[in-house]
């Protein structure tokens, strides 16, 4: 609100600096292979998560979420199509590429914080049970992923 008490014309208070979730500026790089771009207004409507193996931004409907399961001595993740168990969550591109991305550089155990060796098989099996929803949708046409090594 401006010090009269009338609000700026963009519903935001006067002198309210913008935050880094507010809405997302997209890189040239992204605009130009093709990738959809979340405008400010469906980003504020779905949370934007970013994927361990691509580092691409989606909405959190576009990525599957895995957590940590400890069972004895064992640390495996799981996948968490639900978003509904309890512990830190990672997200990843439902793709057997990125999986193979993430387990090359180890980014399960980095995003979700286990110095120890994790197993992640059982994403990887849920994964080749659902299929590939880029070959699924396009006709078997593959995703492109650009792999950053």
């Amino acid at each position: 609100m401006l010090k009269d008490g009338r609000r700026t014309g963009d519903g935001r208070k006067a002198g309210r600096t913008l935050r880094k979730g507010d809405f997302r500026v997209s890189s040239p790089e992204e605009i130009a292979d093709g990738t959809e771009v979340p405008t400010a207004e469906s980003a504020l409507k779905r949370p934007i998560r970013t994927c361990i193996a691509t580092r691409r931004r989606h909405t959190d409907s576009e990525l599957l979420r895995v957590v940590v399961r400890r069972t004895g001595d064992d640390i495996s993740v799981v996948p968490d199509p639900n978003r509904s168990m309890p512990g830190r969550g990672a997200w990843l591109t439902p793709t057997l590429d990125a999986w193979e991305i993430a387990e090359k550089r180890r980014a399960f155990g980095r995003a979700l914080k286990v110095s120890m060796t994790v197993d992640a098989d059982p994403v990887r099996t849920y994964l080749a049970k659902i299929g590939d929803p880029v070959e699924r949708s396009s006709g078997g046409a593959g995703s492109e992923i650009n792999r950053k090594t």
